[in-house]
């Protein structure tokens, strides 16, 4: 051991008992401070022994090196033992610290480490490719790898090792503890049982452990009993290798599945289901298994159905936050063909999941079938090749999810985004986001809800429409029977829809609604028709028929327009003699909503001028009319006969002569009165001839610069031929929204006399026709038709009404027209208007009865309102 320095620093001096410094004084240096002490072995700096220190000429002690090792000394020069320490203990100590290895511990735990290398219960050490090897897994860790020596599993894609992991999965399994699966590709000729149970977990080292389904095997990579089975598998890979099987197979085949964990595991090329989820051997459902971050794809070449998920008799699981790419293969039959998640069970929640693709195969995203509860909240729907949600059952919720190109692979013109089909009811779809593909015709519609299985109610509110590019069929087709469908907001421009009875092409309305939001421009609205659109069995024909309903409501919102065109058909002369019954007119006059009449009045022959009809006077007689507007028009019947003199008074100004402007000619006469008030005013027109001439007068119009005008063109009893003359000379189509009296919108309400009558199909189609033909041909098309079917309750003797409706829908194609189709809406059921009071009485206007065809108030309201929206959108 080496000798340390002491003394020659300027602490290291010779003092007495006063402390003061002795010169030349001789002390002894010894090894402890007791008595008992030895003197210390010193020696000068060459290394000569010296027996004592003497201290120089200044009471200085000079260097000197103590005994090996020693740290500390003592000293006495006759005043006691005093403690001197080494000189150079400051340098050793920094040395010391910044020592690799001062005192040999690192070294000796190097050895000691290495010796412990590869012996079982000690250090592990790595092969070649950089794992431990199993042999060297201490037997207290307690994961069991499927290649351990004991199980043999290979993992190089070529040997079968089938046997080793079903051996490793039961070793793991009384364990209670983790089956590790390495990295490598491990082929299995044969389903690995999954033992009944709980305490087993399946662990891989992430996608490359593969398991991989051996050519021509035609089995489950895993499969359980059918009896509760709770188990946890995660990190791996498993693929069906479907090119090479052609029977039912694929990945995890699990009946009795009950709160087992799927977790980050890649299904693919599944040739039937990558995993399927069923019941126990007793019936008993699964339940409560977790399916989270996983990846099913490539299934499409499948000759098989090729699903991702499939669930029957299992349900309350959650599928969280997967990836479904290019499933659904080309087998299957019925719903069991190309889907991406099919339950059968229901009460699932499918939640942040993306689904992609499908083309080859029309691939659904999510079909619902026959189930009920289940929640699609959140999800991603990319252009699949089928829809997106297919849903047959109750009670099913679409929420927050975004659906976008439906169709845009696949077959164009069959995939919707969302679809009810069979029995569906209760359902709730809201607050999505759905787009049509940006190529015209790829998507089928946004929304559509089949009528079959007495369909409806659903609740159908909230989502974004988005027309990217034109649907096939249009954004919605909702046909079910009282569901309710509100807050649908659409791209501008896009007011394509289909429901059960409700028909609205793309584009439609744009001519009505130019004209309807320009507040400087007059909008003309024209109504045709027979009984119910004239208002028959209503409270008020003025105000309560349902195109005075609409009247009102429209001028609330768009500007009064004048009270348009007051038809003589709306007098006690004319409805007597069409049948309606004394009771009727008589509460009607009381009300002041007839024409008022005075003298001899008789219906005319013929359907000439506006409302296609007239009364004639050959003596003293009058008629008055209580109109709004600005500029008032009389319209009567000129030539062909000898023609009266009359005169009109409004209000209470002087008669005004007028005289007949066509002698020998048949046409319409329009006297026009201008420079009066916007105010109501009464007109009368009065017969001042000779004997043997006659006034025929069609009616009053009064109309305001700007707003809405609806005319009343209906004539109680007409057939649909009433209006089928288009030649102007026929003063008739002409002057209903043809050429002589346009309009922006025109509604006809035909068909229900037809049906009494038993016209056959053809020939109701052929007027109808005839009409609109006029009434496009008059603006050069620029103008809107609304055909509205009434409900025909009980007076289809024929059952005409059907073929009346298949016609209508043929007609609306060709002339761009909207269809509201009563008789549908209302379930093609008598009974069900009646019990919502909707049919009317003819002897008591306005109440509820048991009239056949007529309205109530009620009737006439439910009418107007579901006419309205489509006004005004």
């Amino acid at each position: 051991m080496a000798r340390n320095v002491f003394g020659g620093t300027a602490a290291d001096v010779a003092e007495d008992s006063a402390g003061a410094r002795v010169p030349g004084v001789t002390g002894t240096v010894w090894d402890g401070p007791s008595d008992g002490a030895a003197p210390a072995a010193i020696t000068d700096l060459g290394g000569a022994p010296l027996t004592g220190l003497t201290a120089d000429d200044n009471g200085m002690i000079g260097s000197f090196l103590g005994p090996e090792s020693a740290e500390v000394l003592w000293v006495d020069f006759g005043a006691g033992r005093v403690a001197i320490s080494s000189s150079t203990v400051g340098e050793r100590l920094r040395g010391h610290l910044t020592a690799d290895d001062p005192h040999g511990d690192r070294a000796a735990a190097l050895d000691t480490m290495e010796a412990q290398k590869g012996v079982a219960g000690g250090l592990a050490s790595l092969d070649l490719d950089g794992y431990v090897p199993p042999s060297q897994l201490p037997s207290s860790v307690d994961w069991i790898s499927v290649k351990a020596r004991r199980f043999g599993a290979r993992g190089n894609g070529t040997a079968d090792d089938t046997a080793a992991i079903q051996a490793a999965v039961n070793a793991a399994k009384a364990a209670r503890t983790v089956l590790y699966i390495p990295a490598g590709t491990y082929l299995v000729s044969a389903p690995i049982t999954i033992p009944v149970g709980e305490g087993l977990t399946i662990q891989g080292a992430g996608w490359g452990s593969v398991i991989k389904v051996k050519g021509g095997s035609n089995v489950y990579a895993f499969k359980m009993t059918g009896e509760d089975t709770r188990i946890t598998m995660r990190d791996l890979k498993i693929d069906g290798n479907c090119l090479e099987q052609n029977a039912p197979s694929g990945g995890i085949y699990a009946p009795g599945a009950v709160s087992s964990l799927f977790e980050n595991i890649h299904f693919t090329f599944c040739w039937e289901d990558a995993l399927y989820l069923g019941p126990m051997t007793s019936g008993a459902f699964g339940h409560n298994n977790k399916i989270t971050n996983c990846l099913f794809d490539q299934s499409m070449s499948s000759t098989g159905p090729g699903r991702g998920i499939h669930m029957t008799a299992n349900d309350e699981n959650q599928i969280l936050a997967c990836d479904f790419e290019f499933l659904g293969g080309m087998g299957g039959t019925g719903f069991g063909t190309a889907v991406c998640i099919l339950d059968r069970a229901g009460t699932q929640m499918i939640v942040a999941c993306n689904f992609v693709g499908g083309a080859s195969n029309n691939t659904r995203g999510v079909r619902l079938q026959d189930c009920s509860n289940t929640k699609i909240t959140g999800c991603n729907f990319d252009g699949t090749g089928g829809d997106s949600i297919f849903i047959a059952g109750t009670q099913n919720m679409v929420t927050s999810t975004s659906i976008f190109g439906p169709g845009e692979v696949g077959t164009a013109g069959q995939a919707s985004a969302i679809h009810l089909e069979y029995g569906t009811a209760h359902n709730q779809i809201s607050g999505n986001t759905l787009a049509t593909s940006t190529t015209d015709g790829r998507t089928r519609s946004l929304i559509r809800e089949e009528a079959m299985g007495n369909a409806g109610p659903n609740l159908i509110v909230g989502n974004v429409l988005v027309a990217k590019g034109r649907p096939a069929v249009g954004l919605t087709e909702l046909e079910g029977a009282g569901t309710v469908v509100r807050d649908l907001l659409g791209t501008a421009g896009s007011t394509s829809t289909r429901t059960s009875g409700i028909h609205v092409p793309e584009g439609w309305g744009r001519f009505w609604r130019a004209r309807r939001d320009d507040p400087s421009s007059l909008a003309r609205v024209a109504v045709v028709g027979g009984n119910i659109a004239q208002g028959l069995y209503a409270t008020n024909l003025e105000t309560g028929g349902t195109d005075g309903l609409l009247r009102t409501a429209l001028q609330a919102r768009y500007g009064r327009g004048g009270s348009g065109f007051y038809s003589v058909t709306r007098s006690s002369s004319f409805l007597s003699s069409v049948g309606v019954s004394t009771g009727a007119v008589e509460a009607w006059t009381a009300r002041g909503c007839l024409v008022g009449q005075s003298g001899t009045w008789t219906v005319g022959t013929g359907w000439y001028g506006p409302g296609a009809s007239y009364l004639v006077a050959s003596a003293s007689a009058s008629l008055t009319f209580r109109v709004t507007g600005s500029v008032v028009r009389v319209y009567t019947l000129t030539g062909a006969k000898a023609r009266a003199n009359w005169t009109y008074k409004v209000d209470n100004a002087a008669p005004v002569a007028v005289t007949d402007t066509n002698p020998g000619t048949l046409g319409i006469q329009v006297t026009t009165i201008t420079g009066l008030s916007d105010s109501e005013h009464t007109v009368t027109v009065a017969w001042a001839g000779t004997a043997a001439q006659t006034l025929s007068v069609c009616g009053v119009s009064a109309e305001l610069p700007s707003g809405v005008l609806v005319d009343t063109l209906a004539r109680p009893g007409a057939k649909a031929e009433v209006y089928a003359d288009p030649a102007p000379a026929a003063l008739n189509a002409t002057w209903n929204g043809g050429r002589a009296r346009p309009a922006d919108l025109v509604i006809a309400v035909l068909a229900t006399e037809d049906a009494v009558a038993g016209t056959p199909p053809d020939t109701w189609a052929t007027s109808l026709t005839r009409y609109l033909s006029a009434v496009k041909e008059a603006s050069q098309g620029a103008t809107d038709v609304l055909l509205v079917l009434p409900h025909v309750g009980r007076a289809d003797p024929s059952y005409l009404y059907q073929a009346y409706a298949t016609r209508a829908c043929g007609i609306a194609e060709t002339y761009g027209a909207a269809l509201v189709d009563f008789w549908t809406l209302g379930r093609n059921s008598y009974d069900y208007w009646a019990s919502l009071s909707y049919w009317g009485n003819t002897a008591v206007p306005g109440q509820p009865g048991t009239d056949s065809v007529h309205p109530s108030d009620l009737g006439h309201s439910y009418m107007a309102s579901t006419i309205l929206p489509l006004l005004t959108s």
